[in-house]
């Protein structure tokens, strides 16, 4: 996952821009680094999951914790399907599951 999955409101376009010495850019999507993007981000997240009493999110962290190995395959494939209905991706090669412990 990542900041730059989110769009940028096109009100707040403009006051991402910034000069090169061949053109001036603005992002449309979140960059890391904007001030506000960590809780703009979390409210979002939480805003998709936080539905989910199975779930903690802490910014592009997730955990998903279950009772039974069954359970937390059930409970995966529903916050998998979820992000995907959302259009949000997740990094497999950074991701760890059926974990028993979390460092988070």
């Amino acid at each position: 996952m990542g900041y730059y999955q989110i769009e940028i409101d096109n009100e707040s376009i403009p006051k991402t821009a910034f000069v090169l010495p061949f053109g001036q850019y603005e992002f449309l999507r979140m960059p890391f680094g904007l001030s506000n993007a960590p809780r703009e981000f979390q409210r979002i997240m939480n805003e998709k999951l936080s539905d989910l009493n199975f779930v903690k999110v802490f910014v592009d962290d997730i955990l998903i914790y279950s009772k039974t190995p069954e359970t937390h395959l059930k409970h995966v494939d529903i916050v998998l399907s979820r992000l995907s209905e959302e259009g949000i991706s997740i990094n497999y090669e950074k991701s760890s599951f059926m974990k028993k412990r979390s460092n988070i």
